[in-house]
C-alpha cells in the first residue's frame, strides 16, 4: 500500500538527493521550480503528499544538483550551475 504522506528523507530519496541537500534546496525548489509545499499543519516532521511529489518529478524530472561551497564555519552558499556552457 502506497504512503499518502512522506517525510524529508523519503522526498530526498525520490529526488536522488541527500536529506540535508534536499533541505538546503527545498525553498529554491518551491519558489523557482514549482515543487510542492510541505503540509501546512505539520511543523515537525515536515510531510509532503507523496502523490504531489511524484507528479512534480513526472513533470520536471529530477532537480539539477548545485554544488555546495562551505564558506568559513557554518555558512553554506549554494552556487547554481549555468544552464549553458
Amino acid at each position: 500500500m502506497a504512503k499518502t504522506f512522506i517525510d524529508a528523507a523519503e522526498v530526498a530519496e525520490r529526488l536522488a538527493l541527500s536529506r540535508p541537500g534536499f533541505l538546503l534546496k527545498r525553498q529554491d525548489l518551491v519558489e523557482n521550480e514549482g515543487f510542492p509545499e510541505h503540509m501546512p499543519h505539520c511543523a515537525r516532521p515536515l510531510l509532503w503528499r507523496a502523490s504531489e511529489v511524484e507528479a512534480w518529478i513526472a513533470r520536471q524530472g529530477l532537480p539539477r544538483t548545485a554544488p555546495v561551497t562551505r564558506v568559513g564555519g557554518n555558512v553554506v552558499r549554494l552556487e547554481r550551475m549555468a544552464a549553458s556552457a
